[in-house]
C-alpha cells in the first residue's frame, strides 16, 4: 500500500480516513454494463446537456467535466464512447450499499456525499494498510465498485492523501509524517483544490503568498481568523496536523429544500407549469417528510431563456397558513404561486419549488386551526410515502399530470437494476 512510513495501530489512534468512490456515476454504469469496462463512458446531467461524470478513458480523449454533451458528441462517436443520461436512483441506491459495507468496518463514519465518506480509526485493530485493503476488495466484490482511501490525521490531510491514493495501484495512500516526502506533497496541491477553499477564496489567498497547501499551512493560524474567518483558521491548522473537523455521524437536517428541473421543451400554458411546479411541490414534500419536518416557507420560481433578448424570472413566495409537510396543501398553494409568476407571452424554460424555515415534527404543535382531518391527511401522506417505498408504480397526484410532456429529457437513461423489479438484469445463455 502506498504510505510514507510504517505505523503502527496505536499511532493511528487519531486518525481519519476518506473513502472515495472512483468516478461514481460512471461506476454504477459499468456494474451493469460489463462491456464499457475498457470503454470511454461519459455521464450527462439533467436534461442530458452537459458532462458531469467521465470515466479515466474519458478524460485521456481531453474531455473535461461541464463540456456539453454537443461539443463532445462526435468525438465520443469517433471513440465508441458509452453515454449515458444521470440515474440517480440507480446511484442513490448503490451509494447506499457501499456506505453500509464501510459501516460495517468502521461504525464511526460520516456519509458525506453520495460517493465519499470519512471514518475515524480510533478503535482500529489492526494495521491500516490492511483494514483499507480489506474494505476496498469487500466493496469492490459486493458491489462493483471500486475506491480509494487516504488516511492522515486530519480531514483535511485525508483528503489530500485520497488524491494521492487514487493515482496509486493500490487505491490506498497513508500520509507521511513530517518529511520531504509530505512537503512534496503539500506543495503539489494547488489552493483552490484545498477542501473548503474553492475558486474565489482561493484568489484572496494567493493574493497573501499561499500558492499551495504548504504556503498556507505556514500562515500563522491567528492570522487567517483574523483576516478571513474561524473555519479558515481550523483548515490551517488541519494542515499542520492538528484536527479541528470533528465527524459529523448525524447529519443535519437542511435548512431548505430545493427541487428544481430545466423543462424537456419550453412551456408555454398554465396548464403545463401548473402541472410541473406541482410535480416539483409532490417530491419536495417527500423530502421533507423523509427528514422529518414541516415547512412553513413556499417559493415557486420560474424563468425563460436568460440569453433570450427578453428574458424573465418569476418568483412567488407564500407563507402557509400552518406549519406541514402535506402534499395536498402545498400543491394547492404552488398553483396559486404558478398562476401569479406565469405571462402569456413567455416560453418558460425551468421551474422549481423550494420549501423554507423548515422545523422538526417535535418543534411545531398543532396550529390554532388545526382539525382531527388534518391530522388525517398527514397520516395519509405516510401511508402513502410507505406504498410507494414498496411499489414500482407507486401513487401519483393528478395534479402533476399524466404524461408530462414537458419532463427533463433522458434519453440514454439506464434501467433501475436494483430498485424495480420490471428493471432487474437480464441473464441471457
Amino acid at each position: 500500500m502506498g504510505s510514507g512510513n510504517q505505523r503502527n495501530t496505536q499511532a493511528l489512534g487519531s486518525y481519519f480516513a476518506i473513502i472515495d468512490c472512483n468516478n461514481f456515476y460512471v461506476s454504477c454504469e459499468r456494474v451493469f454494463r460489463p462491456d464499457m469496462r475498457k470503454r470511454p463512458v461519459v455521464v450527462l446531467s439533467n436534461n442530458d446537456g452537459c458532462i458531469v461524470a467521465r470515466s479515466n478513458e474519458a478524460k485521456s480523449l481531453g474531455i473535461a467535466m461541464g463540456t456539453p454533451y454537443f461539443k463532445a458528441k462526435k468525438l465520443l462517436r469517433e471513440n465508441n464512447a458509452g453515454v449515458f443520461s444521470s440515474n440517480y436512483t440507480l446511484y442513490a441506491d448503490m451509494s447506499e450499499r457501499v456506505m453500509e459495507i464501510i459501516e460495517m468496518f468502521s461504525p464511526e463514519c460520516e456519509v458525506y456525499s453520495i460517493d465519499e465518506a470519512f471514518v475515524s480509526l480510533r478503535r482500529l485493530q489492526e494495521q491500516p494498510e490492511v483494514w483499507a485493503g480489506k474494505l476496498r476488495k469487500t466493496i469492490l466484490s459486493w458491489t462493483g465498485i471500486p475506491v480509494s482511501i487516504g488516511i492522515a490525521e486530519t480531514k483535511t490531510l485525508a483528503k489530500i492523501a485520497g488524491r494521492t491514493a487514487k493515482k496509486s495501484s493500490e487505491g490506498v495512500f497513508i500520509l507521511p509524517e513530517e518529511s520531504d516526502k509530505r512537503k512534496q506533497i503539500l506543495e503539489g496541491v494547488m489552493i483552490d483544490d484545498i477542501w473548503g477553499v474553492g475558486r474565489r477564496l482561493g484568489l484572496k489567498l494567493r493574493n497573501i503568498g499561499a500558492e499551495n497547501a504548504r504556503q498556507l499551512s505556514r500562515i500563522k493560524p491567528e492570522t487567517a481568523r483574523r483576516r478571513f474567518s474561524v473555519n479558515m483558521e481550523r483548515t490551517v491548522r488541519e494542515l499542520r496536523g492538528e484536527p479541528c473537523f470533528s465527524l459529523e455521524l448525524a447529519p443535519p437536517a437542511k435548512k431548505a429544500i430545493t427541487v428544481s428541473r430545466t423543462f424537456g421543451r419550453p412551456v408555454s400554458s398554465l396548464k403545463e407549469l401548473k402541472e410541473a411546479v406541482s410535480f416539483y411541490a409532490v417530491r419536495a414534500c417527500e423530502k421533507l417528510r423523509d427528514q422529518q419536518s414541516r415547512a412553513v416557507v413556499l417559493t415557486v420560481f420560474a424563468n425563460t431563456n436568460r440569453f433570450s433578448g427578453n428574458a424573465y424570472f418569476g418568483k412567488e413566495v407564500r407563507i402557509l397558513p400552518s406549519p406541514t409537510f402535506e402534499t395536498s396543501e402545498i400543491i394547492r398553494e404552488a398553483e396559486i404561486c404558478a398562476e401569479k409568476i406565469f405571462r402569456q407571452e413567455k416560453r418558460f424554460v425551468k421551474a422549481g419549488v423550494i420549501l423554507s424555515g423548515l422545523m422538526p415534527l417535535n418543534c411545531s404543535g398543532p396550529g390554532l386551526f388545526d382539525t382531527s382531518s388534518k391530522r388525517k391527511k398527514e397520516k395519509l401522506m405516510e401511508t402513502i410515502d410507505k406504498i410507494n417505498q414498496i411499489n414500482d408504480a407507486g401513487i401519483t397526484w393528478a395534479a402533476a399530470g399524466i404524461k408530462k410532456p414537458w419532463k427533463t429529457a433522458a434519453n440514454r437513461k439506464s434501467p433501475r437494476y436494483t430498485t424495480c423489479w420490471k428493471e432487474l438484469p437480464q441473464a441471457k445463455a
